[in-house]
């Protein structure tokens, strides 16, 4: 059901259900009876949740959450999702280079810590 999912983001985002009501022109009394399930918001009426809480209409009326890849040109490709925390479908090429990534940072990590001994060294001789 789209209505408690409704409620949900409604309440992480702090609104009041009068507040929300207003932003989609709609009464609270309407908006009480969607969030309860007791009507379905039109197409129209979906699109305005959508822009308002800035998620995609399949992440609404669905129990998943699309993972996205944020591309150069600002778009995005949806390459897996998030069902009851856990995450599916990820390519395999992008783990793979999530963890040559991981693995980099780990390196660069010791050689940080490697240059902030010697510098510390260096400067307890300065001050010696």
């Amino acid at each position: 059901m789209i209505g408690p999912k409704i409620r949900k983001l409604r309440n992480q985002y702090g609104f009041s259900q009068e507040y929300l009501a207003s932003e989609l022109s709609v009464s609270q009394a309407t908006l009480s009876n969607i969030e309860s399930g007791r009507t379905v918001p039109d197409i129209d009426l979906i699109k305005k949740i959508c822009t308002v809480f800035n998620i995609d209409i399949y992440d609404l009326v669905t129990l998943e959450k699309r993972i996205y890849q944020e591309n150069k040109d600002n778009t995005r490709n949806p390459i897996g999702y998030i069902e009851k925390n856990i995450i599916n479908h990820f390519p395999e090429k992008l783990i793979e280079q999530y963890e040559i990534r991981i693995k980099d940072l780990q390196e660069r990590i010791e050689e940080l810590k490697i240059e902030n001994k010697m510098f510390k060294e260096k400067l307890l001789k300065q001050i010696i």
